[in-house]
């Protein structure tokens, strides 16, 4: 993919709309939730809740389209898989050799199995970590008590490894429905899609093939995903072409 596509998406968010915050004193963390948290996961309990508050429902699926024509956002997902919660290491020698800057949507049980590399990636200036899920369910599929704890989770797994809660999120499948969108949204989140599929997922598709799925359908503002938790995927040499 060319370089000059690529540009923060942080940055492209805060060319977006602000939307207003509920005005809620309560703290969107619970003390059920970090006792439920520090119960499945004794070895990284926190001590004390961050501090969020809701927010308005929000769903980004691209930044504005009258911007400069070479800004879009590169967001890669790192699933949690059970048992296996890999890395694609020739995706982050590419993206920091070419100093690309990403956003790096983790799955909690992904970060509590690299707990190093989490914090290594969030002291990163050139990655913002956002969240994906504490596991990989359809959270649609699930009750509001479930979805509830799986994106607390994952948040919760990150505050525990770097001290920061993020805030943003993307689901699973990206399967969402306005029940998950709630929850988000009051747990301080908002929702990021995309509107370009690299299809890199397919482990049957080349770099090349990859690469034009992006570039051929890229718009200004456009939020491109990938994946960073596959080591099989061509994702790396695509992100060259």
């Amino acid at each position: 993919m060319r370089r000059p596509t690529q540009a923060a998406f942080l940055a492209l968010l805060l060319a977006l709309p602000t939307m207003a915050q509920a005005d809620i004193d309560a703290n969107a963390y619970t003390e059920s939730l970090r006792e439920a948290f520090n119960a499945a996961h004794p070895d990284l309990a926190i001590d004390e809740l961050p501090m969020v508050e809701a927010r308005s429902p929000q769903v980004i699926k691209h930044g504005p389209r009258d911007q400069d024509p070479g800004k879009i956002a590169l967001t890669f997902d790192a699933c949690s898989q059970l048992g296996s919660n890999r890395l694609n290491e020739a995706v982050l020698d590419k993206l920091r050799d070419h100093q690309i800057p990403a956003t790096l949507f983790l799955g909690g049980l992904w970060m509590a199995d690299n707990p190093e590399l989490t914090r290594e990636l969030h002291d990163d200036p050139q990655f913002e970590i956002a969240t994906h899920a504490h596991g990989h369910p359809d959270l649609t599929e699930l009750t509001e008590k479930d979805i509830r704890l799986q994106i607390a989770f994952a948040q919760l797994m990150s505050y525990s490894l770097t001290g920061e809660i993020p805030r943003h999120f993307r689901p699973p499948f990206v399967q969402y429905n306005e029940t998950v969108t709630e929850i988000a949204a009051d747990l301080g989140l908002k929702l990021v899609h995309y509107d370009i599929a690299s299809g890199d997922a397919d482990k049957d598709l080349s770099a090349e093939e990859i690469a034009a799925q992006v570039l051929d359908n890229v718009q200004p503002g456009s939020i491109v995903v990938l994946h960073l938790h596959e080591p099989d995927l061509a994702t790396a040499e695509a992100l060259a072409k």
